[in-house]
């Protein structure tokens, strides 16, 4: 996402298969370190394990923008993935 600062608005990243939540991350919480100044990246709360996975998942990603001004409305993006466990 293009054009905000984190000094303006919290970021939140949730990881879903099949509609299951398994992974969330924040920028309130720790989990959003930053590469540079145009790149983050989310280090999830629940640890994710390929052994805990099935052998094919259904991703869904959804990242919210939630701005500190509450006159202003959370901007919320996803996008799915397919992903196959790789041996």
């Amino acid at each position: 996402m293009n054009g905000f600062s984190l000094k303006e608005y919290n970021v939140s990243c949730k990881l879903y298969n099949d509609g299951n939540l398994i992974s969330s991350s924040g920028s309130t919480d720790g989990g959003l370190i930053e590469l540079d100044e145009q790149h983050y990246y989310f280090v999830g709360f629940e640890n994710i394990d390929q052994v805990n996975l099935p052998d094919s998942i259904n991703l869904t990603v959804e990242i919210t923008v939630i701005p500190n001004d509450s006159g202003q409305k959370p901007l919320t993006a996803l996008f799915n993935v397919d992903l196959d466990k790789e041996m």
